[in-house]
């Protein structure tokens, strides 16, 4: 679902790096938007899948899952300077449009070459690199990337060296405005914390520093108790904390969270079970809760939590998620941009309207969309 954003919401001034790429179409630019299904454009289910094999983006397709979420780390694409290997990210973005998959793309680590201490959870030594990369990628990729990710639990040093105030004006700001400039229709997710490590001071602190920049809230859910309700329940706490502080508008996603197979107490057919009592909680709270992704599609030869063996067969979780998506189609959703102006085209629905051009009040905003009439809402 795209949302629009008001024409007063001005990119940042580009660096000489960024100007210089816009006189270059990138091949990928070129890639088509994957033709889904009605139901798979507003499709809640989601998998990690970092680098996916073909197996894996085959196996994805096949339980249904409409959303990987894939790795197009900054680290691993600008290798020098000015230096771009764009083949593993253009690998995944073909894979996906053949199955009808949509990416949800993590921007995140920072090169060697660009910070002082030359480790990927270092900040940027210059923002301006940041902003670049970002503005490159959502470029590139925009025919079919519109949800981006900014930065993976940066309120874990391993993965965030920096301070909270760093991630939020060096990290957060700069790479939105980036992305919006890129793409004014994209998604930012964000800030993509763990439940550890002072979470609800990160999430205060963000929505109430950079809230504008943050179009759907995205957490990683473990804890909990080790149990789904445990989990779900600390879920419905951390929205009530959202609604709280102001944004219960904002569409929240749980970009993270599952189980290992191969973990005290744990059987293959218990992390099943675990992942439909997980999959059901975010049916029951459809209103708020709108996207689940689990971790992962693919397993390691320890911690064991992906939905497929180490030789790509399918797990009694693998079928779970198959048969609860066929058992749940995705729903037909309508979204409306909250925004303080009345919006022309600020609602989206998958279905062709009744004809009407007269605008619609939701949300005690007038919205309608009607640029094309042969498919007005």
């Amino acid at each position: 679902m795209l949302h629009h954003r008001s024409s007063a919401d001005e990119p940042r001034a580009l660096s000489p790096r960024t100007r210089a790429l816009l006189r270059v179409v990138p091949l990928a630019v070129l890639l088509a938007t994957p033709a889904l299904r009605g139901a798979d454009v507003d499709s809640p289910y989601g998998v990690t899948a970092f680098v996916p094999s073909p197996t894996r983006w085959d196996r994805m397709a096949g339980a249904g899952i409409g959303w990987a979420r894939c790795d197009f780390s900054w680290r691993m694409v600008e290798t020098a300077p000015d230096v771009f290997n764009w083949s593993t990210t253009d690998e995944e973005v073909a894979q996906a449009n053949a199955r009808g998959i949509r990416i949800y793309a993590g921007l995140g680590y920072t090169p060697a070459w660009a910070s002082n201490g030359g480790r990927s959870q270092d900040p940027p030594r210059d923002p301006a690199d940041w902003y670049d990369y970002v503005y490159r990628c959502v470029s590139r990729y925009k025919a079919s990337v519109h949800h981006w990710e900014l930065w993976n639990e940066p309120n874990i040093s391993g993965f965030w060296a920096g301070t909270r105030t760093q991630y939020i004006n060096n990290i957060l700001k700069v790479a939105s405005d980036a992305a919006h400039a890129a793409d004014p229709d994209c998604m930012v997710l964000a800030p993509e914390i763990s439940e550890c490590c002072n979470s609800s001071d990160w999430l205060r602190d963000v929505l109430q520093q950079a809230g504008d920049k943050v179009d759907i809230i995205a957490v990683h859910r473990y804890g909990g108790g080790d149990i789904p309700s445990g989990r779900i329940s600390g879920i419905d706490s951390q929205h009530s904390y959202i609604v709280s502080l102001g944004y219960g508008n904002k569409p929240f996603w749980i970009t993270e969270c599952g189980w290992e197979s191969d973990s005290a107490g744990m059987t293959e057919q218990k992390q099943a079970d675990y992942l439909t009592q997980m999959l059901a909680g975010m049916t029951a709270r459809s209103t708020w809760w709108h996207t689940f992704f689990w971790y992962q599609i693919w397993e390691g030869p320890t911690g064991r939590a992906g939905l497929l063996c180490q030789d790509e067969t399918p797990k009694p979780s693998w079928y779970a998620y198959r048969d609860y998506t066929a058992a749940h189609p995705a729903p037909q959703r309508v979204s409306v941009n909250l925004s303080t102006a009345d919006i022309y085209d600020g609602i989206t629905r998958v279905v062709v309207g009744d004809g009407d051009t007269v605008p619609a009040t939701q949300a005690n905003r007038a919205c309608r969309r009607n640029d094309n009439p042969a498919e007005d809402y």
